[in-house]
């Protein structure tokens, strides 16, 4: 009995240790194309840039990208700021507008009725056009370009909460209501938890409008922000400080955007392993 012990142990051990080894490596040979893919593309971006087959005001390469980053951190740096403060402030409030709606729609058939078509309707109209309207109604600055950014990413994050909601396996509902369970119970222990898949998809999504609304907004009217620097270097044909903005732009999507992803994997993560545990006892 000891010595099956004593033999297995370390066996077990040894494959523990080895299957996240074998699975960062394979992770790693997955991204390999990509990598060589992308670094061979900037490679022949700067060469056609430093031999002159395209003009540097048309396309700059890399380089003078890099240039320009530097001769301009510290106003792209404060824009930053600026445009991650709008996309932030108007994706909590969409966030909180969407599931709200969504929580109408769903527990109130006339209130889906009224709710839901005004809601595809503006959806279906290019916020451009409703960008001068919010300049009016708004003013020059942040309010107006948070409000486009809210109507932006709201549509995504109220049909996929509905969805989520609508769902939920018919069998829960059922037990919950074998034991007398009030609305706010089912709510809380079921239709959320379920749902929770759903909605921070909706919410990923939503966050990728989000920074699309902002740009969108300090193009139309604002004082700062980097649409802003965008549409001032433009003016000035510095196609370089154009492409400067373009990278912090994307760096601040991306940044929220896995920020999203990564919470919603801990909570719907959390949310499994947990059920699992419940399931093995």
């Amino acid at each position: 009995m000891t010595d099956a012990t004593s033999v297995d142990s370390p066996r077990t051990t040894t494959v523990a240790v080895e299957k996240p080894a074998r699975n960062g490596l394979r992770k790693a040979l997955t991204s390999l194309p990509a990598i060589i893919f992308y670094g061979a593309l900037l490679v022949l971006w700067e060469l056609a840039s430093q031999f002159g087959w395209v003009r540097s005001f048309i396309l700059p390469g890399p380089s003078l990208i890099a240039q320009s980053i530097a001769l301009n951190w510290d106003s792209l740096w404060s824009n930053t700021l600026v445009t991650a403060r709008e996309i932030l402030i108007g994706f909590l409030v969409g966030s909180l507008l969407g599931f709200i709606l969504a929580l109408g729609i769903f527990y109130s058939k006339p209130l889906r009725t009224i709710i839901y078509p005004g809601v595809v309707f503006l959806q279906t109209v290019p916020k451009v056009a409703l960008a001068p309207l919010f300049l009016i109604w708004f003013g020059v600055g942040e309010s107006s370009i948070v409000a486009i950014t809210a109507l932006i990413c709201l549509f995504p994050i109220l049909v996929n909460t509905v969805v989520g909601f609508e769902g939920v396996d018919v069998n829960l509902l059922e037990l919950m209501h074998s034991v007398s369970a009030n609305g706010w119970q089912k709510f809380r222990m079921i239709y959320l938890p379920a749902s929770l898949p759903e909605i921070f998809a909706g919410l990923e999504v939503g966050m990728s409008l989000a920074v699309v609304g902002a740009i969108v907004g300090e193009f139309i009217g604002a004082r700062a922000g980097l649409g802003y620097q965008i549409l001032m270097a433009n003016s000035r044909i510095d196609t370089a400080e154009v492409f400067a903005a373009i990278v912090f732009i994307s760096a601040v999507g991306m940044l929220f955007y896995f920020g999203v992803r990564l919470l919603g994997r801990l909570l719907v993560g959390t949310r499994a392993n947990t059920r699992t545990a419940r399931e093995s006892a």
